[in-house]
C-alpha cells in the first residue's frame, strides 16, 4: 500500500509541474495580451528579469495542496485503529488459556488483507502441542497396538511388574534423559516442569508405568521404580540441537559406579549410530509405522562409558564449551565423538491432535485464494499425514504428492528434475499438486539448485518440507519473497523465530511453548483458527479501509486545489471572489457528503453524525463567522442562502460530480460484477449465497534469466514421478518417453501461465 502511494504521489507531483506550466504561460500571455490593456491594471513597460516566474510561482503556490501532506498522518491513526480492532475482538480470544489477540505492529494491517502464501510450522500451530504417550517398541517387541494405548497394554504392565531388564533400561531413558525439574504441589504431587512437550509426555509415561522422577537437588536424580529409590549423578549434558536432532546425558550410576550415556532423538540420529551387529531392522519398521499414523516418534539408546574414555572425552567437551570460536560447531564435534556404538533400547510414538478448526480453517483460505506451505521439523511420514488430516494435500486420486528426496547432488539434481516436468506437464490442478521434500535435500537444493528450486516454487501451490532447520525454514521464506509474493509466517516456539522475522508479516501462537514467536512477531493469536478472521476480516477491511483513505485524500486536495484555481481565473475583485469562493466550497463540501455516504457499506449513528454533523457544522460556522462585523465575511452567508441560484449551484456541483461516478458504478454493477458485488446483491435480495470457486492466484516469473543447461535421462529410468500418497492402481505413471532430453534450467519463457481469476473490487 506505501508504495502505491508512493508512486500515486509520484504521478500527481508530475501532473501538478505540468498544471502550473500550463497555466502560468496562460497567465503570462493573458497578461501581455489582456490585462495591460486594463486602465486599473498599472504594468511597468520593462520589468524585472524574474516577471515570468511571479505567475507560475503563484500557481504553484495554489496547487501546493494538490499532494496531501497529511496523508501519512491520517493513515498511521487509522492504521493504530485497526490494530486496536483486532486487539478489541471477542471473537479472537481463545477461551480456553484466555489469551486475546494482540497487534503489535500497526502499520502493515492492510497487508494482512494481500496474502499470497502462508508458511507454517507444524507442531504447536496446527496441532494442540499437548503430547501423548500412545506406543512402543522396545527390544523389537510392539506395545500398544491393539488398544492404540501402551499404558494400558497388559503386556508390558506385566514386564513392568516382573522387572523386565530391557523395560527398565527403556524406562530409565524416557524418565531421566531430558532437562525436566520436578516439583512438589501444596498438595504433595509431583509436578514436572519441561521446556519440551514430548520431555514431559516421556517423563509422565514413564511415572504412570513405575518409573517415577522424583526429584533434582543439583545434579543428583531421584528415581522411585517399584518402591525403590534409584539414584544417578549427572556429569554432563549434551543439549539438542536442530543440527544434531539428539540430546544426551552422561551419568553416574550409584547403584553400580557405572558410567552411562543415555540418548534420545530423531531415528536418522540415533539409528545409524548403533553398536556393530546390532539389528535394526524392528526399530526401522516400528517408526515407518508409527509415522504412518501421525504420530512422534523418537528412538533411545544407551551405552556403557569407561572411566578413562569419560575423563579424557570430558576434558574435550570442557574445552569445546569454554571456546569463543566457532563453539557450537566444535562441541558438536566433541559429542559425535561420544555418541556413537550405541545400544538402541526401542522407540516412542506420541501423539499430537490437531487444534479445532484447522482444517475448516485451511479450506476457507485456500478458497480465498492463499497457498500454503508446511515447514516441520518431523519425519516425512508424519508431517504428510497431518497434512492429510487437515486439508492441507488432497488424497489420490485428486490429488498427487511429489517427492525430492536424495543424498548426494546428482540424486537431488535427478529428483529434482523429475518433479519440474511433473509439474510442468500434470493436467491436475494446480492447487491438487504438492511436492515434499526432507531438510538434506533441501539444504543441497538450496546451495546448488536455488534457481531451479525456486521455479518450483512459482509452479507450486502446496509444499511440505521435513526436517528442516530454523535457518533453513527463513531461506524458503526468502525465496518467495523474492518472487514478489506477499507471504506470512505462523509458528509458536523459538525456532520458529528467523522464519517470522523474514516474512512480510509474522504471526506467533501464544502456545505451551512460550512467548518467543509471539513477541518476535507482529501479531499473536491463541490458536490457528483465529488466522481465518484476522486475515479475511481484519486484513480485509483494513485494506478497504486504506485504500479508500488514500484515494479520498488525493480526492479532496485535488478537488480544493482546482477551486482555488477556478475563483482565481474568473473572479475580479474581493467581495466577488469571497461569493465564488463560498458557492464552491459549499458545494465541495456537499459533494463530499455524497461521495462518503455511497461509499459507506454500512451505517451507525457514528456515521451519520459524522457525515452530516460535519455538514451542518460548516453552515453554523459560517453563519457565527457572517454574523460578525470584523470578520471579512460579514452577511456573505446570509445573502447566499436566501438566493436560489446558490442553492441550483449547489445542485449543478454535486450532480456534476456524482454523476459520471454513479454511472461508472451502475455499468460495473449490472454488466461487469465483482463476485463481491455479486455475493451483496444476492444477500440484498434474499436469496441463497452460492459459492463462487476458488480463486487461483497469478504465478510470478523468477527475476533474473536463468542459464539453460541440458541433461540427457538415462533410457532406463522414467523422468516423471509416481505420486506418493497411496500405491493405489489409479496412480499412473507418465513419461515423455525414454532418453528424452530434458532442460533442468528452465528460462522465464518456458514458465507455463495460469489465468488470474481473482478480481478486485
Amino acid at each position: 500500500m506505501d508504495a502505491m502511494i508512493d508512486k500515486l504521489t509520484g504521478a500527481i507531483f508530475v501532473f501538478q509541474i505540468v498544471v502550473v506550466m500550463v497555466l502560468g504561460i496562460a497567465g503570462n500571455v493573458w497578461k501581455d495580451t489582456e490585462a495591460k490593456k486594463q486602465w486599473y491594471v498599472l504594468y511597468p513597460d520593462e520589468g524585472p528579469w524574474y516577471e515570468l516566474l511571479v505567475i507560475p510561482l503563484r500557481f504553484e503556490l495554489l496547487c501546493s495542496i494538490m499532494i496531501p501532506i497529511s496523508i501519512k498522518v491520517s493513515l498511521d491513526l487509522v492504521k493504530s485503529l485497526y490494530a486496536n480492532f483486532i486487539d478489541w475482538d471477542h471473537q479472537m480470544i481463545d477461551l480456553e488459556t484466555s489469551i486475546p489477540s494482540h497487534a503489535t505492529n500497526t502499520a502493515i494491517s492492510e497487508d494482512l488483507g494481500q496474502v499470497e502464501y502462508i508458511l507454517t510450522d507444524k507442531t504447536g500451530t496446527l496441532t494442540e502441542n499437548k503430547m501423548i504417550f500412545r506406543r512402543c517398541c522396545i527390544n523389537g517387541i510392539f506395545y500398544g497396538n491393539e488398544n492404540g494405548d501402551a499404558l494400558k497394554d497388559v503386556e508390558l504392565l506385566n514386564a513392568v511388574s516382573s522387572g523386565s531388564p530391557d523395560v527398565v533400561r527403556f524406562l530409565t531413558v524416557m524418565a531421566i534423559c531430558n532437562t525436566v525439574i520436578p516439583t512438589r504441589s501444596k498438595t504433595g504431587d509431583i509436578l514436572y516442569k519441561a521446556q519440551s512437550q514430548d520431555e514431559d509426555a516421556l517423563v509422565q509415561a514413564a511415572a504412570w508405568m513405575h518409573m517415577v522422577f522424583l526429584n533434582k537437588n543439583g545434579n543428583i536424580l531421584e528415581v522411585k521404580f517399584n518402591s525403590k529409590i534409584l539414584q544417578y549423578e549427572v556429569l554432563e549434558t549434551l543439549e539438542f540441537t536442530s543440527d544434531r536432532k539428539r540430546m544426551s546425558v552422561v551419568l553416574k550410576d550409584y547403584q553400580n559406579g557405572k558410567i552411562l550415556l543415555l540418548s534420545k532423538g530423531a531415528d536418522e540420529a540415533i539409528l545409524p549410530y548403533a553398536r556393530a551387529g546390532q539389528q535394526t531392522r524392528n526399530f526401522i519398521e516400528a517408526v515407518d509405522q508409527y509415522s504412518h499414523l501421525g504420530l512422534r516418534t523418537l528412538c533411545l539408546a544407551c551405552r556403557e562409558l569407561k572411566e578413562d574414555e569419560y575423563q579424557e572425552w570430558s576434558l574435550m567437551f570442557k574445552e569445546a564449551s569454554s571456546t569463543l570460536v566457532d563453539r557450537e560447531w566444535r562441541v558438536a564435534e566433541v559429542c559425535q565423538r561420544v555418541e556413537h556404538n550405541l545400544e538402541v533400547l526401542g522407540v516412542t510414538a506420541i501423539e499430537d491432535r490437531l487444534q479445532d478448526g484447522v482444517p475448516e480453517t485451511i479450506e476457507t483460505l485456500r478458497k480465498a485464494g492463499i497457498n500454503f506451505w508446511m515447514l516441520t521439523g518431523d519425519k516425512q511420514n508424519t508431517a504428510i499425514q497431518i497434512a492429510l488430516s487437515c486439508n492441507f494435500i488432497s488424497p489420490e486420486p485428486k490429488g498427487q504428492l511429489l517427492s525430492i528426496d536424495g543424498k548426494t547432488e546428482d540424486e537431488v539434481r535427478r529428483s529434482l528434475e523429475r518433479v519440474l516436468l511433473t509439474m510442468r506437464i500434470t493436467t491436475s490442478e494446480p492447487k491438487n499438486v504438492a511436492f515434499v521434500v526432507d531438510g538434506w535435500a533441501l539444504e543441497i537444493a538450496l546451495n546448488h539448485y536455488r534457481k531451479a528450486f525456486t521455479e518450483l516454487a512459482i509452479l507450486s501451490r502446496t509444499a511440505i518440507c521435513c526436517r528442516v532447520t530454523p535457518s533453513q525454514k527463513a531461506q524458503l521464506v526468502q525465496i518467495l519473497k523474492s518472487c514478489d509474493y506477499r507471504t506470512l509466517a505462523i509458528g509458536d516456539g523459538g525456532n520458529d523465530v528467523r522464519m517470522i522475522q523474514q516474512a512480510d508479516i509474522g504471526v506467533g501462537i501464544s502456545g505451551r511453548e512460550g512467548l518467543q514467536a509471539a513477541r518476535a512477531a507482529d501479531y499473536s493469536i491463541g490458536k490457528f483458527r483465529f488466522l481465518k478472521r484476522l486475515i479475511l476480516v481484519h486484513g480485509r477491511y483494513s485494506y478497504n479501509r486504506t485504500a479508500f483513505l488514500s484515494q479520498y485524500s488525493f480526492y479532496k486536495s485535488l478537488l480544493i486545489c482546482f477551486i482555488q484555481i477556478f475563483i482565481h481565473a474568473y473572479a475580479y475583485d474581493k467581495s466577488e471572489m469571497e461569493e465564488i469562493s463560498m458557492v464552491a466550497l459549499s458545494g465541495c463540501i456537499w459533494l463530499q457528503a455524497f461521495v462518503v455516504t455511497m461509499e459507506t457499506n454500512s451505517f451507525t449513528t457514528l456515521q451519520h453524525i459524522a457525515i452530516w454533523g460535519n455538514l451542518g457544522f460548516f453552515y453554523v460556522i459560517n453563519w457565527i463567522f457572517s454574523a460578525l462585523p470584523s470578520s471579512g465575511m460579514y452577511t456573505i452567508m446570509f445573502r447566499l442562502c436566501q438566493q436560489p441560484s446558490y442553492w441550483i449551484a449547489v445542485f449543478l456541483m454535486v450532480a456534476a460530480g456524482m454523476g459520471p461516478v454513479l454511472a461508472i458504478k451502475y455499468f460495473r454493477y449490472t454488466y461487469r460484477p465483482s463476485k463481491i458485488n455479486t455475493l451483496q446483491q444476492a444477500e440484498r435480495l434474499g436469496g441463497p449465497i452460492l459459492s463462487l470457486g476458488p480463486i487461483e492466484p497469478q504465478p510470478r516469473s523468477i527475476e533474473k534469466e536463468v542459464s539453460t543447461l541440458s541433461i540427457t535421462q538415462p533410457k532406463d529410468r522414467s523422468p516423471v514421478f509416481e505420486p506418493l500418497l497411496s500405491d493405489s492402481p489409479n496412480s499412473t505413471r507418465r513419461s515423455l518417453g525414454a532418453g528424452a532430453p530434458f532442460d533442468f534450467f528452465q528460462t522465464q519463457s518456458r514458465l507455463p501461465l495460469f489465468r488470474h481469476t481473482r478480481k478486485d473490487n
